[in-house]
């Protein structure tokens, strides 16, 4: 979930208002403080972490190196399992780059706008209601557990603990009552005053193929991308369970020519893809997600969100879509992967 820090002014005052909060012992204040920074990536410490994350392939677990610094770059590198090894995303505040080793895959797409960021803020604190407690010890820090409860009582509650001093998240985890699952912890955590800009140095190999995702900027509507995709997209809206769209790109690869969509309820995130499918696409790999189409137009939702929520997200979806002479009844099936590539989230949290 890391996003774009925040002008230094507008740091200045949320940090009044975060002090001002502890100092009233105002939990939910404290609670929407915490979530405004890790939303909008605006701490002012250098971290090194190493951190453990829920490998969404297997169910099993990935080790994750993870560094970042005051200027809101970070780098996420995979160390385990061996099969993702050197799979790694850097984020230098504009461009979100991720390298795929065992796909030799670059994907280039651009880090959260601002304006991306205000749509989640005021997604979550319209779907959630929000409380802080002192927490349990991550990592070797006292921490501020903040809740989140869901005000569409079918989706889960989140739970987040941030470093009491530095107010960095350290552990995420959903669910229902006390069956919580943990999405990522971190296990070693430190704090330098200063870290190399090598760390933050992308080179992939040259023969790497890249894809790129180009941002909406340049158009008017969703309909003005039909000349950069060769098909006629659909608007995606009136979504289900407090889900707001927060920004539109297009893909620059001419193989796979598709308009992606990202989604949230302020907590939980969703890319939906929509693109006009052959019969001659290659077999899908990869964790699970969910797919429908309408005619030749194929909608896949790469979502960790639980299956019935994207299954919810993506009927709303299909009915929404113009009905053509002829056309086939929506099909909604469970997939995996897109075509000859797979897509896994690596970042923490929310991301």
């Amino acid at each position: 979930v890391w996003e774009d820090p925040l002008a230094s002014s507008q740091v200045l005052s949320a940090s009044i208002a975060f002090l001002s909060a502890l100092a009233c012992g105002d939990g939910e204040g404290r609670a929407k403080e915490l979530m405004s920074r890790s939303i909008r990536q605006s701490y002012k410490v250098n971290v090194m972490a190493l951190m453990s994350q829920t490998d969404l392939t297997t169910g099993g677990e990935k080790k994750i190196r993870l560094i970042r610094n005051t200027s809101g770059m970070s780098r996420n590198t995979i160390l385990l399992p061996l099969r993702d090894e050197g799979e790694e995303s850097l984020d230098d505040g504009k461009f979100l780059k991720r390298y795929v080793p065992r796909e030799n895959l670059v994907v280039i797409q651009p880090t959260n706008s601002s304006d991306e960021v205000n749509v989640r803020y005021a997604a979550l604190l319209k779907n959630y209601r929000l409380s802080s407690e002192p927490g349990p010890v991550v990592a070797g820090r006292k921490t501020i557990h903040v809740r989140a409860i869901p005000v569409d009582k079918q989706k889960d509650t989140v739970e987040i603990c941030f470093d009491a001093d530095h107010g960095f998240p350290l552990r995420r985890q959903h669910g229902k009552g006390k069956s919580m699952e943990t999405d990522y912890e971190m296990h070693q955590v430190s704090y330098p005053k200063k870290i190399d800009k090598e760390h933050f140095e992308f080179s992939p190999p040259p023969k790497a193929e890249v894809m790129e995702l180009k941002p909406r900027a340049a158009l008017k509507s969703i309909k003005d991308a039909e000349p950069y995709v060769g098909f006629q997209p659909f608007e995606i809206r009136n979504l289900p369970l407090g889900f707001q769209v927060t920004t539109i790109s297009l893909t620059s690869n001419p193989q796979w020519k598709a308009v992606s969509t990202k989604i949230s309820d302020g907590l939980v995130h969703m890319t939906v893809y929509q693109w006009q499918f052959s019969e001659k696409e290659k077999a899908v790999t990869g964790e699970v997600f969910t797919s429908g189409e309408r005619g030749r137009i194929r909608v896949m939702i790469i979502s960790d969100a639980p299956s019935w929520v994207r299954r919810e997200v993506l009927g709303k979806i299909l009915s929404l879509m113009e009905p053509e002479p002829n056309r086939v009844s929506p099909r909604l099936q469970l997939v995996s992967g897109r075509p000859g590539h797979q897509f896994r989230s690596s970042s923490v949290g929310s991301k």
